[in-house]
């Protein structure tokens, strides 16, 4: 732009004078002969016209070189645009078209995109004058390289502006920032099935997202003349669940939820029936915070063991102190007896539950037991009864009747010498046993009675044979009765003492 237009009068003038400088400093080789003159005349006239087309061209290339004082030469590109024979505005009307044009796009989750353009947040170019500068130091003399094909690059600022409130507006209008649209991210949670066990059920993560996160990202997409953006791919972009499905916290606990609804405890019970205590009733065992997670509470577990224990045992226990007998003669009678039946001890077996429990130990068993004593009905089939009324015993074994005799039991007016009613049990077995009765004043014994067969059941009293007594039966115990004894002849002691063994049930009435 600084470089002076040459006119062609001027260059005239200027190859002129160079011709005549030039021709004029040719030697004459003929030393001033006429034929050498003619000769030194036709190089000056060759010299003269090339010097003219010389001139000529030069004249012809400034001509050009000229026309490059507005616009670009050819071959000179600006930002990848084609500036060739193009001015300065039309260059940065180009520029600004392509600036103009912006667009960016926006990616969310699952291939949801939105597009903002340059129109939606003002987005203007601003020039920097690079492109004049450019120019003004363009070299017009080489627009003959540009023609045969030289290029020459340049790159100019794109610089820009946008309106940064249309911009925040249009970023909070975008659909998957809309609340209706966004679905929250949740937990992973434990899940109760229908089948009694427990599962992971997995977090989500939504879609909902963090606006600060987003708003930032696409502010700086913008400013850097980004044309895209991936919000589905930051940190922290999205809202995301705080238990994760992953967490083993929460894979022990279902591992021990299960492991604990797995175990069964089946009891036996006297009756011959059964009672299973398993994930039905387990299930109502375990615990629930608030916040949906289950867990097991080793203070609820003793409760509801105690507490288990406690129904069982209210269904079980039984205590018997008397006892139905089929007489023989007198039908039947309720008689006392020591304690029988079934008590669950229910400390014993609360500990015991609570141990199969939380161990995850199933089994097969009977209660822990504080009194477990069953009687058999009539005894077994196999006793001796002692009929006091009717002074004679039966010995039955099996439920048949082995051998039976009249007797002679306690003397029925001295309450210290009558035989005690009951249901006893011979404990002993002895023969050519010699009785004696307590001391007497002078330290000696009451009485003293030798025996073949002798079987005790009651302290001091029992069974054996008489050989001193004639009689046995009827009335005499009320005037001449035993010590308390039952008084037996000879071969019904015998046949007593041959079958019956310690142990056999002898009931008094």
């Amino acid at each position: 732009m600084g470089d002076q237009v040459i006119s062609e009068a001027t260059m005239d003038s200027a190859m002129k004078k160079i011709v005549d400088d030039t021709v004029g400093d040719i030697p004459d080789p003929d030393n001033g002969k006429k034929k050498g003159k003619k000769k030194h005349t036709g190089l000056k006239i060759f010299f003269a016209v090339l010097i003219l087309l010389i001139a000529g061209a030069g004249t012809t290339y400034a001509v050009f070189a000229n026309q490059y004082k507005e616009k670009f030469i050819e071959g000179t590109f600006i930002n990848g645009i084609d500036a060739s024979n193009m001015t300065v505005d039309e260059v940065e009307a180009r520029i600004r078209q392509s600036v103009e044009n912006y667009d960016l796009t926006i990616t969310f989750r699952d291939d949801a995109t939105e597009k903002l353009t340059g129109d939606d947040i003002g987005y203007s170019y601003v020039s920097d004058n690079g492109v004049a500068e450019i120019l003004e130091k363009q070299n017009n003399y080489d627009w003959l390289r540009g023609k045969l094909g030289e290029t020459r690059n340049y790159t100019v600022g794109e610089a820009f502006k946008y309106d940064e409130t249309k911009l925040e507006t249009a970023i909070e209008a975008l659909p998957e920032l809309q609340e209706a649209n966004e679905t929250a991210p949740t937990n992973a949670y434990m899940k109760e099935a229908s089948d009694g066990t427990f599962s992971i059920v997995p977090e989500t993560q939504g879609n909902k997202v963090v606006m600060d996160v987003a708003m930032t990202a696409i502010k700086d997409a913008v400013t850097k003349s980004e044309k895209t953006v991936d919000i589905s791919t930051l940190d922290g972009a999205y809202e995301t669940p705080v238990v994760l499905s992953s967490n083993q916290d929460m894979i022990n606990q279902v591992t021990a939820l299960n492991a604990f609804l797995s175990t069964t405890v089946t009891y036996d019970l006297p009756d011959g029936s059964k009672q299973t205590l398993d994930k039905t009733t387990l299930k109502d065992w375990i615990s629930l915070q608030d916040n949906g997670y289950y867990y097991l509470n080793d203070t609820v577990i003793s409760d509801n063991c105690s507490a288990y224990v406690q129904l069982l045992a209210k269904k079980v226990d039984e205590v018997h102190t008397t006892r139905t007998f089929h007489s023989t003669n007198r039908g039947d009678m309720e008689l006392s007896c020591s304690k029988y039946g079934h008590v669950i001890d229910q400390t014993t077996e609360t500990a015991a539950l609570k141990d199969n429990i939380t161990n995850h130990t199933s089994a097969e068993r009977e209660p822990a037991w504080s009194l477990n004593k069953t009687v058999s009905d009539n005894f077994g089939g196999t006793y001796i009864e002692v009929d006091i009324v009717n002074q004679h015993v039966y010995f039955y074994i099996d439920g048949a009747l082995y051998t039976d005799s009249d007797c002679v039991t306690g003397l029925a007016t001295d309450s210290e010498r009558a035989t005690p009613t009951g249901i006893y049990a011979i404990f002993s077995k002895e023969t050519n046993k010699t009785l004696k009765g307590p001391l007497g004043d002078d330290g000696q014994p009451t009485y003293t009675s030798f025996v073949n067969y002798w079987m005790p059941f009651h302290n001091g009293v029992g069974l054996h044979d008489a050989s001193w007594r004639s009689e046995f039966g009827g009335t005499i115990y009320k005037y001449s009765g035993s010590h308390g004894c039952v008084n037996l002849p000879y071969s019904a002691a015998k046949a007593i003492y041959a079958e019956a063994e310690i142990g056999t049930t002898v009931i008094v009435i």
